[in-house]
């Protein structure tokens, strides 16, 4: 009894470090290593630093505009370049150690620094300014970094192709960042659409270097195969229809001048997604894909209005469109058209959340709240690259013949040991999981459960925060609670149609997880002392034994308890420092 309740409870631990695949389809029978699929080592590779390199390039050109037009979000807009240029530094640390990202970190800074120069060089007029941060941007720092690239890369990226990339980019942040601040909005979309692609062309030459350079550390796998390029194409639509879709509602709400241009950019977006299922499904399935969609946006550009009218009826008819009509129909056209490879309760799912992500977007950033603003807008983004990866590994399983690559097969490999079919570990079923993963038989115990199961693309996503509603459902499924009959928790954010409301109410009524006042915050992510309180609640873990003491946890913490009991099950530790780091996320 207690070996069982320790395998449910460690596996919960690890669980609740990996939110999305709770939400997503069952994946669990083993594939063919032969067949086509969009997520490999060097797929993801290419598939990161594309969507890095493409957050960059926004906040590149918010970086300048913002400046230019002295924004009371600047400073946040710049905090947010240097963070994503941090980001990108630890991508590059991961592959090629401290000393290598260390340059890549000085090459870097002068980058970001010269988008904030920009928008002051277009502000203040001075010619002589703004041909030197230019000349800087488009010489200087392409030169820089695309011989470190070269170098790094032993040239499978050459410098003077990496620098001829660069150099375009720059060039695209600049001719955006102009366009804007000269009120020619059709060009600065323009100019913004050929920026953001451009990203995702650096982002696959990058990532088919470094897999060329080492082989080994990416399985052999290669970043640029047709199911890796559906892949990117789907991710980089879906990203720039979120950019454009926050764009229309935030430029509706203050009645600008370029919401109509924003608008429109959006729709021709909309085709481009159109153009890209009719080339797998014909012209009657890009027909009705086009007829669900086209509300979308409709929608999209009624929120804005709504909120600058202070239209709360025509607020809330858009709202519910937004947030269950469309995520309802585009589901099931999906989960059709995929022929059950993309479920329908999946699909809805993520469509729902990306729609209240569009939503957060704006309504914090008209209320000035522009940490919470960007905050929902770097997940939006995020989010659009796991929708693009489901829906492509979706395809790619139905139709594997339309994205198969010939292999060449030399015989030097040594055959793989055969695996028990009726038994299959974690390793077999999922493609980022290895056999040196700490965590590696609980993910098969939770899988062989049915408690959690892995993306539609073969993945599992061990590094994913978990929100709250995630974390509801994972708890509601591992102690294996009824959802029936339970009363309305009652919390104003849930509302009766919401997609985790029957998991709310049943943690809620077991006291398990409780709200903040009068509401959940369902897609907050939990943090470590708030775990540690769940799995303390969840299992009557008590802190009697724990001798840990931690500098930053005192007595009268209001997680005190919950993190000493689950220090004394074994399920958490802290750090070398003697510090817990209850505000940080995962156990």
């Amino acid at each position: 009894m207690m070996k069982g309740k320790r395998i449910l409870t460690i596996s919960l631990a690890a669980s609740m470090l990996v939110p999305s695949a709770a939400m997503a389809a069952d994946n669990s029978e083993s594939k063919d290593m032969m067949e086509p699929t969009v997520s490999t080592s060097a797929a993801d590779l290419r598939a990161n630093l594309s969507q890095l390199l493409a957050s960059h390039f926004e906040y590149q050109v918010l970086t300048a505009v913002k400046v230019y037009r002295q924004s009371d979000d600047a400073d946040m807009v710049r905090e947010r370049l240097e963070e994503n240029a941090q980001q990108i530094t630890t991508a590059m640390e991961s592959i090629y150690g401290e000393e290598g990202a260390s340059q890549f970190a000085d090459i870097f800074s002068s980058q970001y620094e010269d988008s904030s120069e920009l928008g002051m060089a277009l502000r203040n007029g001075n010619m002589d300014e703004r041909e030197k941060v230019k000349d800087q941007l488009l010489n200087d720092f392409p030169s820089e970094l695309g011989g470190f690239l070269g170098t790094a890369t032993e040239g499978n990226l050459p410098a003077d192709t990496a620098e001829q990339a660069l150099r375009a980019h720059e060039q695209d942040v600049i001719n955006t960042a102009k366009h804007f601040v000269n009120g020619d909005y059709e060009e600065a979309y323009a100019a913004y659409d050929e920026g953001y692609k451009q990203m995702y062309t650096i982002g696959g030459a990058l990532s088919s270097g470094i897999v060329t350079q080492m082989p080994e550390m990416f399985n052999h796998t290669e970043a640029m195969t047709p199911a890796a390029d559906l892949r990117a194409s789907f991710n980089q639509l879906l990203g720039l229809h979120f950019d454009y879709q926050v764009l229309t509602a935030v430029q509706e709400s203050q009645n600008a001048d370029g919401a109509e241009a924003a608008s429109e950019k959006l729709e021709a977006n909309a085709g481009e997604m159109v153009t890209a299922v009719e080339s797998i499904y014909g012209e009657e399935g890009a027909a009705q894909f086009a007829e669900i969609f086209s509300s979308q946006y409709e929608d999209t550009s009624g929120l804005g209005n709504a909120i600058e009218n202070n239209d709360d009826m025509q607020k809330e008819e858009v709202t519910d469109s937004l947030l269950m009509d469309f995520p309802e129909e585009l589901g099931m056209f999906l989960e059709t058209a995929t022929e059950g490879n993309l479920p329908a309760d999946t699909a809805e799912s993520v469509l729902n959340a990306h729609e209240q992500d569009v939503i957060d977007v704006v309504e914090s950033y008209v209320m000035e709240d522009y940490e919470m603003a960007y905050n929902s807008f770097d997940e939006g983004g995020e989010r659009m690259s796991t929708i693009g990866t489901a829906l492509s590994g979706a395809i790619v399983t139905q139709m594997p013949e339309m994205f198969a690559q010939e292999e060449e097969n030399d015989g030097s490999e040594e055959p793989e040991e055969p695996q028990d079919p009726m038994n299959p570990s974690a390793v077999d079923m999922y493609s980022d999981i290895n056999a040196d993963f700490w965590a590696v038989n609980e993910i098969s115990h939770l899988t062989d459960e049915n408690i959690i199961k892995g993306y539609m693309d073969g993945t599992f996503g061990p590094n994913e925060p978990i929100k709250r509603v995630q974390a509801a459902k994972i708890i509601t499924g591992a102690m294996d609670l009824s959802t029936d009959n339970r009363p309305d928790a009652g919390f104003d954010d849930i509302s009766s149609e919401y997609y985790g409301k029957a998991y709310i109410d049943t943690v809620a009524d077991e006291g398990i997880m409780m709200g903040h006042g009068d509401e959940f915050n369902p897609n907050d992510t939990l943090t470590r002392a708030q775990m540690a309180v769940v799995l303390e609640r969840a299992f009557g873990f008590e802190a009697e034994g724990s001798n840990a003491s931690f500098t930053d946890i005192s007595s009268e913490y209001w997680a005190h308890d919950g993190i000493h009991a689950v220090v004394s099950a074994g399920l958490a530790s802290g750090y070398p420092d003697d510090t817990f780091r209850p505000g940080e996320y995962g156990i």
